[in-house]
């Protein structure tokens, strides 16, 4: 009974480690499956990216202005203006609202009031959404 036994248990040894050997197999292969399928995802995600970001960064330039810097008045003027309801903001450099007002196709912006220093242009839409954004500089 005592050999019976032992041969039972190099069979049961042998095949359990034949057993984890293909399990250890099975869940490396589906690892390895799962990694080739999450790489090949993420190269297709960026490369779809990248197309629709090039689309994005092209930015259509609304305003040109002069003189900069300034030192009574600063003209901007807008072309392609497909929208009506756009506002003008200007900030300075603490973020502290200067001026507010509706775009059209020329704004002249008195600075004899402004501090020297650079300041910050925005351009909204209706939903405040920035469409165009850049800075100018009051020298004195």
């Amino acid at each position: 009974m005592r050999f019976a036994f032992g041969a039972f248990l190099v069979w049961l040894r042998e095949n359990l480690i034949l057993e984890v050997i293909l399990y250890w197999e099975n869940t490396f292969m589906r690892k390895f499956y799962l990694t080739v399928l999450c790489l090949i995802v993420l190269n297709w995600v960026s490369a779809q990216s990248k197309g629709s970001m090039a689309a994005t960064v092209q930015v259509e330039v609304l305003a040109k202005f002069y003189p900069n810097p300034a030192t009574t008045q600063v003209t901007f003027e807008f072309s392609k203006l497909t929208e009506k309801n756009l506002q003008f903001q200007v900030f300075n450099f603490i973020g502290k609202k200067m001026a507010d007002l509706p775009v059209a196709e020329k704004l002249v912006l008195p600075v004899n009031e402004y501090y020297r220093g650079i300041y910050i242009f925005q351009i909204r839409d209706k939903n405040g959404k920035v469409v165009q954004s850049g800075k100018f500089q009051v020298a004195r």
